[in-house]
């Protein structure tokens, strides 16, 4: 039984090495086209609209890319819980039993409180 629990984890870890290898390839590959991608772009608008304009236009397009990543990706804050608060319990004057059942009768009060 062992055996094969063994068996099966080495398999397991076979196919996520190979979806991950394939997975770095493929980004890899991915990558690279898009590069390629972006340099004839590159060089097609800037024998059309010039080394300059062709700057200035990706800058922007860039600019524009950056600032949606900052915006969209910071963290949301959640919102505030607002807790009631608690009446204060008089403390009765007779001991230690009803001092204790008193404390027990207002943690119950608040548990029900709670729970709604």
């Amino acid at each position: 039984m062992l055996l094969a629990a063994v068996s099966r984890l080495g398999a397991t870890l076979e196919i996520k090495r190979r979806r991950a290898v394939g997975a770095i390839l493929g980004g890899f590959f991915l990558l690279l086209a898009l590069l390629f991608g972006f340099s004839a772009v590159w060089i097609w608008a800037a024998a059309r609209y010039g080394a300059v304009g062709t700057n200035l236009v990706f800058a922007l397009i860039f600019a524009i890319i950056g600032a949606a990543i900052l915006v969209l990706g910071r963290p949301r804050r959640p919102a505030p819980v607002l807790v009631p608060p608690v009446a204060p319990v008089a403390a009765p004057a007779g001991g230690l039993v009803p001092s204790l059942l008193a404390a027990y009768v207002a943690g119950t009060q608040i548990g029900r409180a709670v729970r709604r």
